[in-house]
Formats: structure tokens, sequence, C-alpha cells
């Protein structure tokens, strides 16, 4: 839902100020690249993010790791 607000003239879209979604996308991107800067870090999230789609896909296909 769609609400532009007659006192700031900002858009809102499901209650959230589109510039406080902007920023907070934009926060979590540039964490994103600062983090995947370094390998050792890189390769830490990586593991992590296999290890945790390896659990889901096992959930899924009902066995276990």
């Amino acid at each position: 839902m769609f609400v532009v607000s007659n006192y700031s003239k900002q858009l809102y879209l499901g209650g959230i100020r589109m510039n406080t979604k902007k920023t907070l996308f934009t926060t979590v991107a540039l964490g994103a690249a600062y983090l995947l800067k370094n390998k050792q870090t890189r390769d830490k999230i990586i593991g992590g993010v296999q290890s945790f789609t390896n659990q889901v896909k096992a959930k899924k296909s009902g066995g276990t790791l």
C-alpha cells in the first residue's frame, strides 16, 4: 500500500519510509562489500552459506547430514 503524507510529502511503503529502506539496503550492501574484501572472511562467509544451504536441502529431501 502506497501512502503519501501531506506533512512530509514522502512516499511510504508498508509503513516504512522509502528513504529508511534505501538506507538500510545501502548499509547492508556496503557491509557485505567490506567483509568480502578480506579473503579469510570471504571464505568463512561462503562456508557458512554453503553449510546453511546444505542443511536446508537435507531438510527438504528428508535426509540428514
